[in-house]
């Protein structure tokens, strides 16, 4: 999981301290901050700063209540799964969900600054089962675990991995399987078995770390030189610096890397197979008991009834899909 913040998130909170940041609505069940001033230059402040906090993957202050593209696929209520919201998560009929608009397709955010992705849209899927209004806070990735465990809101998405015999400090909900795939610059050669030597980026305090060290002590016992780990604070950077040739490939999800890959064809270039699997999760207050559990059987509700498919679908994603939602308490692995 993505557990640690960059230094950009220190750059920016000293930009913007607390004392400056009226802007921003009061996460939930905390007092409103003041109201702006009125004036032209209220949403044009707001824009910049969310295309700002977006580029650099890091949100000083969480900002509470991004609007998010309407559900576009039909969701029936579950009178029973509603029977079953936790009395601290029903009482104000929201679902708070933290979330990083940095991983197309699976969060990020429109021209329009509206949330999007699969993430997104099975969130409310989820929320629209359980009878619940879904509020999405913006949070730096590396900052969503703490953030679920810590309370400041009730869930969290933004493909998010789980890898094999990895833990979370949040209850996780597997509901994607997924794997970590290569992107290199076109025509270099670089696979997922030949990596030593080449300078490779992956997401700060990812699952993704890891397996590349996992695959730099190969390239060391074989008699090779060392694979080069290059950590970024969001998958952008990720992205640029195999683009702008700081680094000859990145490491991340499928999903995210395959749109990367997309988004530049001809630049980048994906490399054959997975680099090893991993599963995406939300994230769950543990704090809240049973609230893993009704989201799990949430998941599971909408597979049942074909909406699972048709979101999957309507975002792009051809693979992945699971026949049944898991559900991992804190602490524990798969």
């Amino acid at each position: 999981m993505r557990h640690r913040l960059g230094g950009m998130c220190a750059i920016l909170a000293y930009v913007l301290p607390p004392s400056d940041a009226s802007l921003l609505p009061g996460p939930a069940g905390r007092s409103p901050r003041p109201a702006p001033r009125a004036g032209a230059a209220v949403p044009l402040a707001l824009g910049l700063l969310t295309v700002l906090l977006v580029l650099t993957g890091c949100y000083p202050q969480p900002l509470r209540g991004q609007p998010a593209q309407p559900l576009a696929t039909e969701v029936s209520t579950d009178a029973d799964l509603v029977a079953r919201v936790p009395a601290e998560v029903a009482k104000d009929g929201v679902l708070d969900v933290g979330t990083d608009p940095a991983f197309q397709p699976m969060a990020y955010l429109t021209a329009d600054n509206l949330l999007a992705g699969f993430d997104i849209a099975l969130t409310q899927a989820i929320a629209a089962k359980l009878g619940l209004d879904p509020v999405f806070t913006l949070e730096a990735g590396t900052a969503l675990e703490s953030g679920v465990r810590l309370g400041r809101f009730e869930a969290a998405v933004a493909a998010l991995p789980l890898g094999p015999g990895e833990t979370s400090e949040a209850d996780a909900v597997l509901y994607l399987d997924s794997g970590t795939r290569l992107a290199t610059t076109t025509g270099s050669g670089l696979a997922a078995d030949r990596l030593c030597g080449a300078a490779i980026t992956a997401l700060e305090g990812s699952v993704q770390v890891s397996q590349l060290s996992e695959a730099s002590e190969r390239c060391e016992a074989a008699g090779q030189p060392p694979v080069r780990i290059l950590t970024r604070e969001n998958q952008d950077a990720a992205t640029r610096s195999v683009l702008v040739g700081s680094a000859d490939g990145m490491v991340g999800e499928a999903p995210v890397v395959e749109a990367a890959v997309k988004t530049y064809a001809g630049e980048l270039a994906l490399a054959s197979g997975v680099f090893a699997p991993v599963k995406l999760a939300i994230l769950t207050d543990p704090a809240i008991a049973g609230l893993g559990q009704v989201v799990a059987d949430a998941v599971d509700a909408l597979i049942e009834d074909g909406a699972y498919a048709e979101i999957l679908g309507g975002n792009g994603l051809t693979s992945g899909g699971v026949e049944q939602a898991q559900l991992l308490p804190a602490g524990s692995s798969y």
